[in-house]
C-alpha cells in the first residue's frame, strides 16, 4: 500500500502570447463558413418543413368538415325532397277520391301515411310501405284496363 506512489499527471502548460498573431488558411476559413451556412440552410428548411405540415394538417381538417357538412346538406336535401314527394302524394290520393279506391290500396294507403307520419324526420324509411302501395295501384290500374278492353 505505502510502497509506490500514486501518479501525479501533469497539467498541460499552456502559452499565451498577445503579441503573436493568429491566422487561418483561407480553405478553413471557407469550410468553417459552409458548415455555418448549411446549418442555417438546414434549420430554414426543418422550420419550412415544419411549418407546411402543420398548414397541411389545418387543410385537411377543414376539407374533412367541408365534406361532413355536405353529406349533412345532402342528406337534409333528400329527407325534404321526399317529404315533399310523400306529401304530394297524399294530396293526389285524397283528391282522386278515397272512398272509391279498393280495400287493398286503401290498406297500403293508410300504412304508407302511418309511417310518414311516424318517421317525419326519416320518411326514407317509409320506402318499402310506399313500394307495397305502388304495386297494389299498378295491380288494380292493370285489372281496370282488362276489364276495358
Amino acid at each position: 500500500m505505502g510502497l509506490t506512489q500514486s501518479k501525479v499527471e501533469a497539467e498541460p502548460i499552456v502559452f499565451i502570447n498577445p503579441n503573436v498573431p493568429v491566422q487561418f488558411t483561407p480553405s478553413f476559413i471557407h469550410s468553417l463558413e459552409k458548415k455555418v451556412e448549411k446549418t442555417e440552410a438546414g434549420q430554414v428548411e426543418a422550420l419550412v418543413r415544419e411549418r407546411v405540415a402543420e398548414e397541411l394538417a389545418k387543410m385537411k381538417q377543414i376539407e374533412g368538415e367541408i365534406k361532413q357538412t355536405l353529406v349533412d346538406e345532402n342528406k337534409q336535401t333528400d329527407v325534404i325532397e321526399s317529404n315533399s314527394h310523400i306529401e304530394t302524394m297524399i294530396k293526389n290520393i285524397n283528391r282522386a277520391g278515397a272512398k272509391d279506391l279498393p280495400l287493398e290500396i286503401k290498406e297500403k294507403q293508410e300504412k304508407v301515411v302511418a309511417c310518414y307520419k311516424n318517421n317525419k324526420d326519416r320518411s326514407l324509411d317509409c320506402w318499402q310501405e310506399v313500394l307495397n302501395f305502388k304495386q297494389a295501384v299498378l295491380e288494380e290500374q292493370k285489372k281496370f284496363i282488362s276489364k276495358t278492353q
